[in-house]
């Protein structure tokens, strides 16, 4: 994923939000891709998990360019029989 001069790994910030306690799925999802607006959100499952202590554990292991813009709690994580996120299915979140 590129957000413009920089590159991130969507992985990376998928595997930090996942070690924060309560998280059970995660997905990092670049909007507005290609755009001045470009921003990398992270939804996470369950969503009583609190936005605050996922951009915690970001901000504590990636350089600000890769930290989530947002976080988004879902109850259930959208995906395609392949496992992959239905991106349609969430919703814009800045």
């Amino acid at each position: 994923m590129s957000t413009r001069p920089v590159q991130c790994c969507r992985a990376e910030i998928e595997t930090i939000a996942a070690a924060v306690e309560g998280v059970v799925d995660t997905a990092a999802v670049l909007q507005d891709a290609g755009t001045p607006k470009a921003a990398i959100v992270a939804y996470v499952t369950p969503a009583s998990v609190l936005p605050e202590a996922v951009l915690a554990a970001c901000r504590a292991r990636v350089p600000s360019h890769m930290v989530p813009s947002a976080v988004v709690g879902l109850d259930t994580m959208p995906r395609l029989p392949n496992g992959k996120v239905r991106s349609a299915a969430v919703k814009p979140a800045c």
